[in-house]
């Protein structure tokens, strides 16, 4: 029914007859009550919860899209809260991250133009009402007057902002307009307008997810294309520099041989200029040997990163290579003095010969490199147990215990540490090269620093390989674990692999590694 200011009642009316004795009908009793409220609450919650489903619908097919443009997305939600909340335009305003600066803005009407919530402006300076912005990040919705608003469209309105949160952060602000000025929220309309509040702001942080990840994905994607590219530069560069370099040195060494012979001849001033120039030309192959390493180096990182470094491992004297190595590096550097000391008998080991130089070559010429002069550098060899260890020491300024986290890492160079002597050329990939090649013969590598008064003093560059047991003691080991059958087996391996058991082995990286599996019934492949 239609009161008489206009305004439309919904009554709920009961009744029942009247009768007298006789039974027949006198009357009726009936009795009207205002349900309006009732009904009003039942439809809004009808209708709110057919809206909510047509939001997830919605919502459900947002996710399963490919589309990620966010304007898209915050106007597809607006319209949709507008539609949930019926009656009321709606102000979507999103954040940029970790600030409170608005990013982007959306609203479904004209009506309602919010002149302060522009992108690009700041919360902190729209509600300058300290009490309104810490509320609104409390997570509490607040109304105010329509700040904001033209006057001239929205007299005396009330606005209600509900704030965008996650994880107790604010992303966002939600403003909600009613068409009718004189409206006042109920209890009902504002819990349901913070429950959209907290779906919008999942949906808008799922955006903002999915965008960051396929940006990561590309990234990643673009990061392995380049990396594939830069691997094949470098391998096509490095072939075609090892060609004039090589072509470089061998014409220097025959310049140098040639100089040689014609000494016997010469009075005492050319063979003061041949002597010149042989210095000149030892120089000259000094550079064009640290170039050569250079390239070698970019050659190894990029079969390592490839996975394609080839090791070549044959029982070999662990002892002979660093006394052939070490004597090596006297040669090229006379000026200084290096001691090999610890064990000096032989001591075999299944490795790569070459690689293992290559090793020490490597950690000598950082020692001689980073230390003074007139400072000695020492080479030790001990056995430790089943293993065995090499360790070569300089007196240098030394590294500092974050810097050692990372020296092996891949064209990492230790900032703040001076060449002393030699060359400075380094692309920071030997000590990385170094230790691919010993963990891929089953070793290890460390670094330890001296410290004086405080302060880092010289360092000890450590790596440990796996000693190769005699065939006495492999037969003895072997018949314990395997029985019997040890002896024929052993003997079996060692005539067709030239004595040595671990020649051809695949994926076993030393007899430790062999008897681990042999102890516990297993059989590596041989």
């Amino acid at each position: 029914m239609r009161r008489s200011d206009g305004r439309e009642l919904q009554l709920s009316v009961t009744g029942t007859p009247l009768r007298n004795d006789e039974g027949t009908l006198t009357g009726a009793i009936m009795v009207a009550r205002d349900v309006t409220m009732r009904r009003q609450l039942e439809q809004r919650t009808h209708t709110a919860l057919e809206a909510l489903l047509l939001m997830a619908e919605n919502l459900v097919s947002l996710a399963g899209s490919s589309e990620t443009v966010p304007h898209s997305l915050l106007y597809h939600l607006a319209d949709l809260t507008a539609r949930v909340l019926n009656g009321k335009d709606v102000v979507l305003a999103v954040l940029a991250f970790a600030t409170d600066q608005i990013e982007f803005v959306v609203q479904t009407s004209e009506r309602v133009p919010l002149q302060n919530l522009q992108p690009g402006t700041r919360l902190s300076v729209t509600f300058s009402a300290s009490r309104l912005l810490n509320q609104l990040s409390a997570g509490n919705a607040v109304s105010f007057d329509m700040i904001g608003l033209r006057p001239s469209e929205r007299p005396g309105g009330q606005a209600l902002l509900i704030p965008l949160r996650l994880r107790g952060v604010l992303i966002g602000v939600m403003a909600l307009a009613p068409h009718d000025p004189q409206h006042r929220y109920l209890a009902d309309e504002l819990t349901l307008a913070e429950a959209v509040g907290k779906l919008v702001a999942l949906v808008i942080e799922r955006d903002r997810l999915l965008r960051e990840r396929e940006e990561a994905v590309a990234s990643e994607r673009v990061a392995r294309e380049t990396s594939q590219q830069m691997d094949d530069f470098i391998g096509i560069v490095s072939h075609e520099l090892k060609t004039p370099l090589t072509s470089l040195r061998g014409n220097i060494q025959i310049a140098k041989r040639q100089l040689t012979h014609l000494i016997p001849q010469s009075d005492d001033q050319t063979i003061q200029m041949i002597t010149m120039v042989q210095g000149l030309l030892d120089r000259a192959e000094r550079q064009v040997m640290a170039q050569n390493r250079l390239v070698n180096d970019l050659v190894d990182v990029t079969r390592i990163r490839m996975d394609k470094l080839e090791l070549q491992l044959t029982s070999c004297d662990l002892h002979q290579i660093v006394e052939e190595t070490v004597e090596d590096q006297r040669r090229l550097t006379m000026n200084r003095t290096i001691h090999v000391v610890g064990y000096k008998q032989e001591v075999m080991v299944l490795a790569d010969p070459q690689r293992v130089g290559q090793v020490i070559n490597n950690y000598l010429s950082n020692a001689l490199k980073y230390s003074a002069e007139q400072t000695p550098v020492e080479v030790q060899l001990e056995i430790q147990g089943s293993m065995v260890r090499i360790a070569v020491r300089d007196e240098g300024p030394g590294l500092s215990q974050e810097v050692q986290q990372h020296i092996w890492e891949r064209f990492y160079r230790a900032p703040g540490v001076k060449v002393k002597s030699g060359t400075g050329v380094g692309l920071g990939l030997g000590l990385h090269i170094c230790r691919t090649i010993i963990e891929q013969q089953g070793g290890t590598v460390a670094c330890r620093v001296s410290w004086v008064r405080d302060q880092p003093s010289g360092s000890r560059y450590h790596w440990w390989l796996p000693a190769a047991m005699d065939n006495t003691m492999e037969t003895i080991r072997l018949h314990h674990f395997l029985g019997d059958s040890a002896q024929s087996f052993f003997t079996r391996q060692a005539r067709g692999h030239g004595g040595n058991i671990w020649r051809r082995a695949t994926g076993v990286r030393s007899q430790e590694h062999f008897l681990y599996h042999a102890q516990r019934g297993g059989t590596p492949e041989i």
